[in-house]
């Protein structure tokens, strides 16, 4: 930036969420664009962060970047950055592409997280968060720690409900829409959450049911479940192969009971998803909106209200299991995940070539 003659004030993070709370409260009028130095850490404070304030609608339209400097870097090959000066020379240049966002609304604590990267559950949520314990052998973590979990494989039980990306409805779109663009426009100091309108959050507080693809517990168990916004969700593993950084949905794969562990780990030594997810015992859907209702998890994939044959263990909710959103952990209760259109702009490379 210096050799660019680029001015820039640097703000060194102190705590976690410092960036959320950094970017709830700056002047974006006095800036150009942020970035996040960082892993996808500090990205994910900073996208939430723009969206939960009350002019999140102009807020949006200041640019954001990353230049790759954490232990997992998602968005590096995401926006076509190998190499941080990469990362550098599209912030420079000021080459830019549209990105969509995710919204999590959180139903028991009634709170709202932005994010840019993907939401998962049960196997990839509990690999990415334990990888932090293996964080000294560098960017292998995840490596180790997939091959730790899947030997110790969690069963996981939930009421899946997946709306397809099919089902779009033309109204919530164009309402969305006409709401966004309107930089001068301003939310109520007192409003329940900040950011783009969750319509299909709010119709789907009272009833899974409303959404066209079901899991049920008595389907099946759940032992992997990503909703991703972008290809690659660490720095080597491309888990999605059929999503963009605004394709307008997500991609949700999940397996059940008759997952491959020889073809899942392959999949992650691979450091990609087969294009035949089947192989691997996964299927995958474009989505619009995905709702999680988790119950608990343990080890055999039995469960008392589901099984009739007597002696099963019981079913944990705590000890483990957790919602990993762009890698950051919550506990888990009933989330709706919704995608939000071309909400942020993004420094990418130009050369950067998207194949879904």
């Amino acid at each position: 930036m210096d050799l660019a003659r680029i001015p820039y004030k640097r703000i060194d993070t102190e705590y976690k969420g410092h960036v959320q709370d950094f970017m709830k409260e700056v002047d974006v009028k006095q800036y150009s664009s942020f970035i996040a130095v960082s892993g996808d850490g500090v990205l994910h404070e900073l996208v939430h962060g723009i969206l939960d304030r009350s002019d999140w609608r102009a807020a949006r339209l200041v640019p954001v970047g990353t230049i790759g400097a954490g232990s997992s870097n998602a968005m590096n090959p995401n926006l076509g950055h190998p190499f941080v000066e990469y990362g550098v020379l599209s912030i420079i240049r000021e080459t830019s592409r549209p990105m969509d966002v995710i919204s999590v609304t959180f139903h028991k604590s009634n709170k709202v997280v932005y994010s840019h990267l993907n939401l998962s559950w049960a196997y990839i949520a509990d690999l990415d968060i334990e990888s932090d314990n293996f964080r000294w052998i560098g960017r292998e973590k995840t490596t180790l720690s997939a091959i730790n979990r899947l030997l110790r494989l969690r069963r996981y039980r939930a009421h899946i409900g997946i709306m397809p990306a099919t089902h779009k409805a033309d109204e919530w779109a164009s309402a969305e829409d006409n709401d966004m663009h309107d930089a001068t426009k301003v939310d109520p100091p007192d409003s329940a959450a900040f950011g783009p309108p969750r319509t299909l959050a709010a119709h789907a507080v009272s009833s899974v049911d409303m959404f066209p693809i079901q899991l049920t517990p008595s389907t099946d168990c759940v032992t992997y479940l990503t909703a991703n916004n972008a290809p690659y969700i660490s720095t080597t593993f491309k888990a999605s192969n059929n999503v963009g950084l605004a394709s307008g949905y997500v991609e949700v794969t999940y397996m059940g009971k008759k997952l491959s562990r020889v073809g899942l780990i392959s999949a992650m030594l691979n450091e990609r998803a087969p294009d035949d997810l089947g192989a691997i015992g996964a299927t995958s859907i474009k989505a619009r909106g995905l709702r999680l209702d988790p119950y608990g998890w343990n080890w055999t994939g039995k469960f008392p209200e589901v099984d009739e044959e007597a002696g099963h263990e019981p079913v944990k909710t705590s000890g483990g299991g957790v919602i990993a959103i762009s890698g950051e952990p919550f506990e888990m209760e009933p989330v709706t995940l919704e995608v939000h259109d071309k909400v942020l702009t993004v420094f990418a490379a130009p050369w950067l070539v998207e194949d879904f």
